[in-house]
């Protein structure tokens, strides 16, 4: 069963997009209501209470489009920060957060298989960032990781119809759907908090390799400190 998600909002605002081949048009979560702006510098930014930095990402599409920074942090909520970088025109987006466990989820977690949680709480950094889908997405890769932080795991899931852009139908009843796409998912828990990276590639919308060889290298730029503070306002 796909879990119930705590999540930020994430209504859909649509933007008409015009390329070579059709018509698009790109979804995005909205800020938050009373979001914090983290910084950059130098290519860097840092979250808004500090409890990570990351390099922008650098553009991959063929028009050189670079990615915006999207704040997603709420300032009436102390146990995350979270941000995306996107480009809409081509549906790229990475999206990094750090996330405080609560503790009663902490004692269920210790009395369940390590590998378990973090199935689990992967599906969880899944919802932090989006819950959307008109299908619950389902995992077709999986894989444990060693990291910097901890044992972690990367899942890809396939999200029928779950794309942020939507491509322009035929005929006299012309309109928009959605398509099929993966998105590739990184989770590492450490002490009372976790750590996730979150990639999706509609121009290479079934692309596996990339995708995830993309997110390992987003992933390995994430600085988070020893004792992160999550109390900052």
């Amino acid at each position: 069963m796909w879990p119930k998600l705590e999540s930020i909002s994430t209504h859909l605002a649509v933007l008409g997009v015009v390329t070579v081949v059709c018509a698009l048009a790109l979804a995005t979560p909205t800020r938050a209501a009373s979001p914090l702006k983290g910084s950059v510098s130098k290519g860097t930014y840092t979250s808004p209470r500090g409890l990570f930095s990351v390099r922008v990402p650098k553009a991959s599409n063929w028009a050189g489009v670079q990615f915006k920074v999207q704040d997603v942090t709420d300032s009436s909520q102390t146990n995350y920060d979270l941000v995306a970088f996107y480009v809409k025109d081509f549906g790229e987006v990475f999206v990094a957060s750090v996330r405080r466990i609560p503790k009663v989820a902490l004692d269920n977690m210790a009395r369940d298989d390590p590998r378990n949680v973090l199935k689990n709480v992967s599906n969880k950094a899944l919802g932090d960032w989006r819950q959307n889908f008109p299908e619950e997405p389902q995992v077709v890769e999986e894989r444990f990781l060693s990291t910097p932080y901890g044992p972690g795991i990367l899942r890809v899931y396939m999200a029928a119809k779950g794309s942020l852009l939507e491509t322009a139908t035929g005929g006299s009843g012309r309109g928009f759907e959605r398509f099929d796409v993966l998105i590739a998912v990184i989770l590492v828990i450490r002490n009372d908090h976790y750590i996730s990276a979150i990639a999706e590639n509609d121009a290479e919308a079934l692309q596996k390799e990339p995708l995830t060889r993309s997110l390992e290298a987003f992933f390995s730029e994430i600085k988070v400190p020893d004792t992160p503070r999550f109390d900052k306002r």
